[in-house]
């Protein structure tokens, strides 16, 4: 089995393919743009995404999606008085394991939040790019939270 900081390394690792896989994918995908059928916008700017609408009710779901998912990390962090961007057991402050507010629901409920801030975005945005790509995010962060897992039990 793969030790902590192995499998930290693989999943930056994982993360950085994935930008760079995307990166290099938009840039193949919208070099050939400027052949397409174009709406000449202000500035030069061309406008040739008009295929890939999306219906408004769409955008105002995405709206509420998003909405909801600063919600829960507002109820997050207000639960969580240890809420940190590193994992860390603070054991000098009697840390213990949260089980109420939105912790009595998941386990995770910032990388919840953050999943469906992704989904919320790119549905608000008109990105059907973007609500394809969410379920990539699900599974990065599973990931994370099975390797904080791992770390935070074998403290």
């Amino acid at each position: 089995m793969f030790s902590e900081r192995a499998s930290q390394q693989a999943f930056f690792a994982v993360s950085a393919l994935l930008f760079a896989a995307s990166a290099a994918v938009a840039i193949v995908w919208c070099a050939p743009m400027s052949t397409m059928g174009e709406m000449p916008m202000p500035g030069g700017w061309t406008m040739s995404m008009a295929w890939m609408r999306m219906p408004a009710e769409l955008k105002t779901l995405g709206a509420m999606v998003l909405l909801i998912s600063l919600y829960i990390a507002f109820l997050t962090m207000r639960e969580n008085p240890y809420s940190s961007p590193v994992v860390r057991v603070q054991k000098e402050r009697a840390q213990t394991v949260i089980s109420t507010g939105p912790y009595r629901y998941v386990r995770h409920p910032m990388y919840t939040g953050a999943c469906l801030f992704f989904l919320g975005t790119a549905l608000l945005l008109g990105s059907w790019y973007g609500v394809l790509c969410t379920p990539v995010f699900i599974v990065l962060f599973e990931l994370l939270a099975n390797m904080v897992n791992r770390q935070v039990s074998s403290i």
